[in-house]
């Protein structure tokens, strides 16, 4: 007997202190017909919210992979150059 793990979107999990919400994850395949996930997600850190984006990952390693460098991204913006830019341009 097979088991088939299921997630009911949209779900919101904390990593490295900010809060990652997963609207929506849709399956498709690639050219060579493996399996290609595109993740609509967006991440609020401290006072700074981003924009809904999506992300095409492999699996849940290359998302949580992803994730964080998208996470790491946010707080360089907020560190480098304040607040103010970081909400302009990730929001």
């Amino acid at each position: 007997m097979s088991t088939v793990r299921v997630t009911i979107t949209p779900i919101s999990f904390e990593a490295e202190g900010c809060i990652v919400h997963i609207l929506e994850v849709l399956r498709n395949t690639d050219f060579r017909g493996n399996p290609i996930y595109h993740v609509a997600l967006k991440i609020q850190c401290d006072d700074i919210e981003s924009k809904v984006f999506n992300l095409s990952v492999r699996n849940t390693r290359e998302l949580r992979f992803k994730i964080l460098s998208e996470i790491t991204k946010l707080k360089l913006y907020r560190f480098v150059y304040g607040k103010e830019f970081a909400r302009k341009v990730v929001g």
